[in-house]
């Protein structure tokens, strides 16, 4: 009796301690106001077109001549705006950064030739001097080229030869050699004059024809020439005027170079920048944003010759200034962004995936108490969620009161131990996102706004805009952009994001457009009935089994992902091939320490792959996959990789893509192991 005494003296006080804490809150959050009011979030879409028609009919003037995206910074940036342009500790403003362009843009236009056409090659990691000679080429007619920091010698050849750039700027001698080598190798083929090399102490030269320049002495060079000559430049641009060559990413043959023009990049930055900073403003009123100060921080972390890195770090911030915090190692992202705090956040499918392997690691370590709390925490914010961000309806007054007692109590502690308590804009690119890892995040308050887009679409056509979110899509057509699909379900796009073609490469641009001129973007997918695009797959990548059967491995890949944390990459197999198997490419980090935590002793990465556990968890992972696909979709076997999917290895983009005919001719052992019948 004693015990059972003590136990309900223990119940009461407990449930006491709950009354007074909720007690707390109610006093806090409806007295003190601590959290903003979520009406904020609600967005009056009836004004807002009522305003687009307005404007339209009043701006029909201002819509007849053309201003480039360096005629826009120059008229925003050249003068007032002290706001910082880089969160490092050497503050950098948007006057500075405007002035730094005009100097490498005056330096350009004083060399012979300049009256050209001429590419110029940015070897860069992510750093401010990249957007400063980007947008020097801009401002003079100049056509930057991207060079990823991890292409090795074919790939910069085929680069160097097929741009037929002049100029390179880079930030080592390391770089410097083996771009000599290859433009010796190249002879006639290659155009390269002009080197410009960041590294502190390199004293211009003259190597094998090539002019090499440390920058301040090329910086020296036009100090006679002024602001006007370089305006006179900017003012000549035509809106369909090659602006840049992206080089595609991607996962298979050697890289084409997508020409976009001035008129795709304004009409991109010009609607991502209403579709994220200003939708920040709108939704959250006490952000400040003025000429001396600016709440928004953004983080740059994937290459810069990727056009979703380019649009985030140098197309919006010409528009609409933000700070930008760059990230020249990528292993250290998480941990900047606890440091940083961005105020907007673009995570590639992987990262995501990366952060959602943690926080359920930590949160299925807690007690029964705080699991229990925190998971009604996530029902009542994914409910909330849905109503409010992704319908874009108002939140009934007690909804509104859980929503709040939600987010103070436990969601809150979430977003801030991953360092996005700060974050109003979660955006996901560069590969398709699944839906039940959107619904995860909704549940912790990031509303993950998917897009979808190619270089050839200035890396964004469909988005989904808050107040008009379904998980599973990849949102809505932007604005002036027309999506339809093929008999074939293939999508098709056309409109001003749209390029203007492959450089040198005629045949490849007549392939790539119907004869209406809709660009064939290669993925196929379907459009709901509210005008939700979703994406089912990739046309090459389509599995025809030796049973005659059409299988996208796609989504049986993103549906394995979200299911198990130990799995990192999974690539289905089974081309012409009685059933389908897979190989497992694992999360090296969670295997490590869970097998740990189950023997109590250190486990080494390169036992994971035979480890007995491991192969058991895989398992179960793939038992609970094939509950949910249909009997010719389903798994028959796997193996794991020995090692993890990565660029280093050359199986993975470097925006984390993988590369599937990598992946195959890799470990094409392994994958025929699977089919070989054992004696």
């Amino acid at each position: 009796m004693p015990l059972l005494s003590l136990h309900s003296l223990f119940l009461a006080l407990s449930i006491l301690a709950i009354s007074l804490t909720l007690l707390s809150v109610l006093v806090l959050l409806f007295y003190n106001q601590v959290i903003p009011d979520e009406k904020h979030y609600v967005r009056n879409q009836q004004t807002q077109y009522e305003d687009e028609d307005e404007d339209e009919a009043q701006g029909s003037e201002s819509q007849t001549k053309f201003q480039s995206l360096p005629c826009i910074f120059r008229e925003k940036f050249s003068n007032s705006y002290s706001i910082a342009h880089t969160t490092a500790s050497s503050e950098h403003t948007y006057s500075q950064y405007y002035a730094s362009s005009l100097k490498y843009a005056k330096s350009m236009l004083e060399m012979k030739d300049s009256s050209k056409f001429q590419a110029c090659g940015i070897w860069l990691s992510n750093q401010k001097e990249y957007c400063e000679v980007y947008m020097a080429c801009l401002m003079i007619g100049f056509v930057p080229v991207g060079v990823y920091e991890t292409l090795e010698k074919m790939g910069l050849a085929h680069l160097v030869r097929l741009s037929q750039m002049q100029w390179i700027i880079l930030n080592s001698e390391a770089q410097l050699d083996a771009l000599l080598e290859v433009h010796a190798e190249l002879g006639k083929e290659s155009k390269l004059q002009i080197v410009i090399m960041l590294q502190e102490g390199f004293e211009s030269d003259r190597r094998d024809s090539v002019e090499v320049y440390n920058v301040e002495d090329f910086l020296s060079l036009g100090e006679y020439i002024s602001e006007q000559d370089v305006v006179a430049r900017t003012d000549l641009i035509q809106p369909d005027d090659v602006a840049t060559l992206i080089f595609t990413s991607g996962t298979t043959g050697l890289s084409k170079a997508v020409k976009l023009s001035h008129k795709n990049l304004v009409y991109m930055a010009e609607q991502m920048t209403e579709s994220t900073v200003r939708q920040m403003y709108y939704h959250n009123p006490a952000l400040v944003h003025d000429e001396q100060h600016n709440e928004l921080r953004f983080v740059s972390y994937l290459p810069l010759a990727h056009i979703a890195e380019q649009l985030i770090t140098i197309l919006i911030p010409a528009i609409e200034a933000t700070n930008v915090h760059f990230i020249r190692n990528r292993l250290n992202l998480l941990s900047e962004v606890q440091s940083v705090r961005p105020t907007a956040f673009m995570g590639v499918p992987r990262v995501w995936e990366k952060i959602h392997t943690g926080l359920q690691a930590r949160i299925s370590n807690l007690g029964f108490f705080k699991r229990t709390l925190i998971q009604w925490g996530m029902n009542t914010t994914y409910t909330a969620n849905q109503i409010l961000k992704c319908h874009g309806a108002s939140l009934d007054p007690f909804m509104a009161f859980k929503y709040r007692v939600a987010r103070y109590l436990a969601i809150d502690k979430i977003r801030t131990a991953i360092g996005l308590n700060k974050c109003y804009c979660f955006v996901s690119g560069a590969g398709p996102l699944s839906a039940d890892l959107a619904k995860f995040f909704s549940s912790i308050d990031i509303v993950i706004q998917e897009s979808y887009g190619q270089s050839e679409g200035v890396g964004v056509v469909c988005f989904n805009q808050l107040g008009a979110i379904k998980f599973g899509t990849v949102g809505k057509p932007l604005k002036g952009m027309h999506v339809k699909i093929a008999e074939d379900t293939e999508i098709l796009i056309k409109g001003p994001a749209v390029f203007l073609g492959y450089l040198s490469d005629p045949k490849s641009t007549q392939e790539a457009l119907t004869e209406d001129m809709y660009l064939k973007t290669g993925d196929l997918g379907a459009i709901d009935e509210q005008g939700f695009v979703r994406i089912t797959g990739r046309k090459k990548d389509i599995i025809i089994t030796s049973g005659g059967k059409n299988i996208s491995p796609a989504l049986i890949e993103n549906l394995w992902k979200s299911q198990s944390p130990i799995v990192s990459d999974v690539v289905v197999v089974g081309d012409n091939k009685p059933f389908l198997t897979a190989i497992v490419s694992l999360d090296e980090d969670y295997a490590v320490k869970h097998l740990e935590e189950a023997h109590g002793k250190k486990v080494e990465k390169s036992d994971l792959c035979t480890n007995a556990l491991v192969q058991r968890l895989v398992a179960q992972s793939m038992q609970s996959v094939n509950a949910k696909l249909s009997q010719v979709e389903k798994i028959k076997k796997f193996v794991i990789s020995p090692e993890a999917f990565s660029t280093k290895n050359g199986v993975l983009t470097d925006t984390l893509k993988v590369k599937r005919a990598n992946v195959n001719d890799r470990y094409k052992k392994l994958i025929d192991s699977m089919y070989t019948p054992r004696s």
